[in-house]
C-alpha cells in the first residue's frame, strides 16, 4: 500500500462550528440526500459503501465524497484546487462551510481563515 493511500489532509463539509464537535447543527442524510438528487454533479459510488460519491467539477476533476451519518459531515481527503471550489460550492447550497483538518475555513479556494 503507497503512503499516499494513508496519510493526507481531509476537508470537511459541516454545520458545526468544528467539524469534530459532538454536538451542534448536522447535516443529514436527508439533506443530503435532497442535494445529490437535484445535483447532477454528485453521483453514489457504486462500487463502495453506500455513503460514498463521486463529485465531478466543471474542469472533469472527479473526487471522492464521503457522507458520515455519526459526524453528520461530508469528508473528502488530498483535494484538488477545482475540488475545493466545489467543496465550497456544495457547502453553500447545504448552508455548511469548509473546515480542515485544523479547524481552517476555506471561503473561497485560494483563502483560508485561520483559527
Amino acid at each position: 500500500m503507497s503512503a499516499s493511500a494513508i496519510a493526507g489532509y481531509e476537508l470537511h463539509i459541516t454545520k458545526k462550528e468544528f467539524f469534530y464537535d459532538e454536538s451542534g447543527a448536522c447535516i443529514t442524510l436527508q439533506d443530503w440526500e435532497n442535494y445529490v438528487e437535484s445535483n447532477t454533479s454528485v453521483k453514489r459510488d457504486v462500487f463502495n459503501s453506500e455513503y460514498n460519491y463521486l463529485v465531478n467539477t466543471m474542469d472533469e476533476d472527479i473526487f471522492p465524497l464521503w457522507y458520515s451519518e455519526d459526524s453528520c459531515n461530508l469528508s473528502t481527503k488530498n483535494p484538488s484546487p477545482n475540488a475545493i471550489a466545489k467543496l465550497i460550492e456544495i457547502a453553500r447550497d447545504l448552508e455548511a462551510t469548509v473546515q480542515g483538518d485544523d479547524g481552517e475555513i476555506y471561503i473561497i479556494p485560494a483563502l483560508t481563515e485561520r483559527r
